[in-house]
């Protein structure tokens, strides 16, 4: 699963755009909703359900937290 930034909404987006954030997600994309700045829920679409069940997921903290260490190594060598 690849996150882009993108793909990460803040919930006050989330609820203007839901309609454009679904078209994407049944188009491929995976899409996680912040709330407050901390990852809330993600969407996913419906039939991404069975890798659920399956166990092939990847925590959303975890994600963010990834594109966080990735952007300041890149801040990091820019500098």
């Amino acid at each position: 699963m690849v996150i882009r930034v993108s793909d990460i909404v803040a919930f006050s987006e989330a609820r203007s755009q839901l309609s454009r954030l679904v078209d994407e997600v049944q188009h491929g994309a995976e899409k996680i909703i912040t709330k407050n700045g901390e990852p809330a829920v993600a969407m996913i679409d419906a039939s991404g359900l069975d890798d659920v069940e399956a166990g092939r997921t990847v925590p959303a903290g975890q994600v963010l937290e990834a594109l966080r260490q990735r952007r300041a190594s890149k801040v990091r060598s820019a500098a």
